[in-house]
Order: C-alpha cells, then structure tokens, then sequence
C-alpha cells in the first residue's frame, strides 16, 4: 500500500489514527468505509429523534451497506457496519413502543 513514496515505516510517530488517516485518502475501500462510519453516526443521531427517523432510517441501510462492502478492510467499516445495525435496532423499539402503546390503549 505504498502511495507517493510513504508507508507506515516511514513516518515516525505517529498514533494509529493518524497512519489510517493518512493511508485513508488514497484507498477507495477506506473512503467507503469512513462514508459508512459518518452515515452510521449521522445515522443514529438522526434516529434519537422520532421526527427524523425516516431519514436516519436510510442512512442506516446506507451505513450497514458499505459497512458490510468494507468490514475486512477498515476498522471504520467495523464501526460503520455496527452503528448502522444500532441505528436499525433505535428504529425497531421506537416501532415496538408505539405498537405495545397501542395494545395498551386502543383508543389513543
């Protein structure tokens, strides 16, 4: 993976953040993988509120597809892949509350 001459040898000091950002920029995977990491946090911010779960709800599905596409190459594609599914599971007891509310009380 050597891209313009650098590789993780050749930089000294460096966290482990800061070598996969750097090694980030020139892999097509990883960009794919940081795509489903930030709709995966974008993702479950969105679901937090009922209002915008519909759109949470896509951006999930987005999350968990590229996170599955990139899950052995990067970890954010671990991330991504993990908070997509947590984004799903907000939207299915969000469903399950309103459901149960609903058995509860027929009449709201």
């Amino acid at each position: 993976m050597e891209q313009a001459g650098m590789n993780k040898q050749a930089i000294p000091n460096l966290s482990a953040v800061e070598s996969e950002l750097i090694h980030t920029s020139s892999n097509p995977h990883s960009r794919i993988a940081m795509s489903a990491f930030v709709c995966g946090i974008v993702a479950v911010s969105l679901n937090l509120l009922v209002v915008t779960a519909v759109i949470g709800f896509i951006l999930s599905i987005i999350s968990i597809v590229f996170g599955a596409k990139t899950y052995e190459q990067s970890s954010y594609g671990k991330a991504g892949l993990v908070l997509g599914w947590l984004s799903v599971f907000i939207i299915v007891a969000y469903v399950l509350s309103a459901v149960a509310v609903k058995i509860a009380d027929p009449f709201l």
